[in-house]
């Protein structure tokens, strides 16, 4: 399984963007990526069945808005509720192989 990245970067910039927040940079982004999926084996644990999609890629959804916020400088914000489509393109980033 190898999920698009590029997707995933683009769900981020867009979950800054409804935050009103500026876009994180692509390295921050795509480090955060690696750490979750690779470094903490969330994406092995989905192959193995342990862990579902919607387990993860609400787990991205919610690495991708705290990072938002710290590189943003301001609080985190409890909202990850309001952002069903960016929850539903990370399923689709994730299970998507990158072309």
């Amino acid at each position: 399984m190898s999920p698009d990245i590029a997707k995933l970067i683009e769900s981020a910039d867009l979950l800054a963007e409804r935050m009103s927040l500026p876009k994180p940079d692509p390295i921050s982004v795509r480090a955060k990526i690696n750490e979750i999926l690779y470094e903490r084996g969330h994406l092995e644990s989905l192959a193995q069945g342990i862990s579902s999609i919607e387990e993860l890629a609400l787990l991205l959804l919610a690495h991708f808005q705290t990072l938002i916020c710290n590189l943003a400088g301001v609080s985190q914000i409890d909202a990850t509720y309001e952002f069903q489509d960016i929850h539903k393109a990370i399923e689709h980033a994730i299970l998507q192989a990158s072309a």
